[in-house]
């Protein structure tokens, strides 16, 4: 899945803020000083790429409240996406309450009302990390989610998910679909999947072609111009 924009209404520093992404791929770069809504933004959008129970977790683990302050109307987060010709919109609401804030999720097929169990998440793919992006990855989680691969945007001491680990697992599950006596097609399989995999990484981390993604049996290197990692 693609987004194909984002839209904040009454969510703490944005009374309306928008992005369009003109095309699938485009990379968006966010500046600004302390306060200017950054964080906001970034987490806005992790909740709202997660399914109403998940966004409502998340949301939990925010300080503060997330409607705009002196604001009598609730809180919006809306993305909109587009995934094998098919539009997607994801509705996020955020009611302020006397006592707490409430989420609220609508979900849309090609501009029609959905429900939760029959929207595609499995099919989304996000990625998000806080402050502790510095420290090694040790989380040991063998199913992907979108929720705990934003979890560290919310909760900072969180460790984040060991990328070796991952990937390896990856490559095992399709050595696994290969025929029990068959080691040259779990070859083929695992060398597909490392392919796959590399290619991906480059195309999220901006690499050139010339850049390799080696892994190795002590963890994973990124070689390029500027040196080896």
């Amino acid at each position: 899945m693609y987004i194909k924009r984002i839209n904040l209404k009454n969510i703490r520093c944005f009374s309306e803020f928008e992005i369009n992404f003109e095309k699938d791929g485009i990379s968006v770069l966010i500046l600004g000083d302390n306060g200017d809504g950054k964080s906001t933004l970034l987490k806005s959008l992790a909740m709202g790429l997660c399914d109403e129970s998940s966004a409502a977790g998340l949301h939990r683990e925010l300080p503060g409240e997330l409607v705009r302050k002196n604001s009598y109307k609730p809180g919006k987060i809306i993305i909109e996406l587009e995934y094998k010709n098919k539009q997607y919109k994801i509705e996020t609401l955020i009611e302020s309450l006397p006592a707490f804030e409430r989420v609220k999720q609508t979900v849309y097929l090609n501009g029609k009302k959905s429900i939760q169990d029959d929207f595609p998440w499995q099919d989304i793919f996000v990625c998000g990390y806080g402050p502790g992006r510095q420290t090694q990855g040790t989380a040991d989680l063998e199913e992907y989610t979108a929720v705990d691969a934003v979890y560290t945007l919310f909760r900072y001491y969180e460790p984040m998910q060991n990328s070796e680990l991952a990937i390896r697992r990856l490559v095992e599950k399709a050595r696994s679909r290969a025929g029990k006596n068959d080691p040259k097609e779990k070859e083929k399989r695992s060398e597909r999947m490392l392919a796959r995999i590399r290619g991906l990484l480059k195309h999220v981390l901006n690499l050139g072609e010339k850049d390799k993604i080696i892994i190795t049996p002590t963890g994973i290197e990124i070689k390029s111009h500027w040196g080896r990692n």
